[in-house]
């Protein structure tokens, strides 16, 4: 017996639905974000990026929105590296360090002749 539905069998036609269902509930929910929040949105003194900025190809959009939100003089925190990609630095570096210790340290970016800390 085929229970396959005649409306929809194609696989194609499937990940068709899928995807503009998605996208139709993704603006739903942003035009309720948006409502909600955007009258109220104020700068904040920080904005945390944690593990997700490596994801992009195009760092650009995401930094100008980050600026967007970020009250003058706040602080932008990001994390790049997983804390198992710098476990395993070390270890083939020879170093023996703890993954649930603490440890703290800083680097500098320097982009167009500006340098971040």
């Amino acid at each position: 017996m085929n229970t396959t539905s005649t409306a929809v069998n194609d696989e194609d036609q499937i990940r068709a639905v899928i995807a503009d269902r998605a996208a139709a509930m993704h603006d739903r929910d942003a035009e309720r974000f948006t409502a909600h929040y955007a009258p109220q949105m104020v700068k904040f003194d920080d904005v945390i990026a944690s593990l997700v900025l490596h994801y992009l190809e195009d760092w650009g959009p995401t930094l100008t929105e980050l600026r967007r939100v970020l009250r003058d003089g706040g602080r932008l925190i990001v994390a790049l590296d997983h804390p198992l990609a710098i476990q395993a630095i070390n270890l083939l570096a020879g170093r023996r360090t703890s993954y649930l210790a603490t440890y703290s340290w800083s680097e500098e970016w320097t982009m167009d002749s500006q340098t971040a800390r």
